[in-house]
């Protein structure tokens, strides 16, 4: 089985070209589960869906998180379908095995406190500090994604009607701003943000220190 492993994390990182961190993950979850049937004397060739189940039911055992389990599970899938393509084994065990459900966490919610001393974090005192202020400003007040937030075009916003245009594929929606968003936005656009682009054609609303 070693050199099974060894053939199947080298495929991960020369043909899926999959980061380390990845790839480091992959080779903990099939390691461990190497051990498992070592030491319970299962042949692994031969491993059916009902091992599997209980491999499953022993990392649970173990205390292993339910994210943690789908990831092990995952992580065999792909081991043993690595394995059939190359005709080592004929079948796969965790074939027709559902992931566990991951509970799904309640996002926690700051308090007014709270987001009062985070607005109060970045200092206006330069120009990074400046545009910080302005997006958490801006976040607080229009509610939007990060991803919205820096996909945003300088065009995209209107500071004399007081309101942001936010674009989800061929829909448009006009986001009010409150006075606070208002001042710190206005401060970087007239004060930061021309100092920071490198490049006159910059559409960018926010962008980082090298103008981009």
């Amino acid at each position: 089985m070693e050199k099974q492993i060894r053939a199947f994390l080298e495929f991960l990182q020369n043909e899926k070209k999959l980061s380390d961190n990845t790839l480091q993950s992959y080779k903990r979850d099939i390691i461990q589960f190497e051990e498992y049937v070592e030491k319970n004397r299962i042949n692994y060739v031969k491993m059916n869906k009902e091992n599997m189940k209980e491999y499953l039911a022993y990392l649970q055992e173990l205390g292993k998180k339910t994210s943690t389990i789908s990831r092990n599970l995952a992580s065999l899938r792909s081991f043993y379908q690595f394995l059939i393509r190359n005709r080592k084994v004929k079948h796969d065990p965790t074939e027709d095995i559902q992931s566990p459900k991951v509970e799904k966490r309640i996002p926690s919610v700051l308090t007014s406190q709270e987001v009062e001393l985070l607005l109060d974090q970045p200092k206006d005192v330069d120009l990074k500090g400046i545009r910080d202020k302005a997006m958490l400003e801006f976040a607080y007040a229009t509610g939007m994604r990060v991803t919205e937030i820096i996909s945003l075009d300088i065009e995209d916003i209107n500071i004399e009607e007081g309101f942001a245009i936010c674009k989800q594929g061929n829909k448009q929606r006009n986001i009010p701003l409150g006075s606070l968003s208002l001042k710190a936005l206005k401060e970087y656009v007239e004060q930061a943000r021309p100092v920071l682009i490198k490049n006159e054609k910059e559409k960018a609303l926010f962008v980082n220190v090298n103008g981009k």
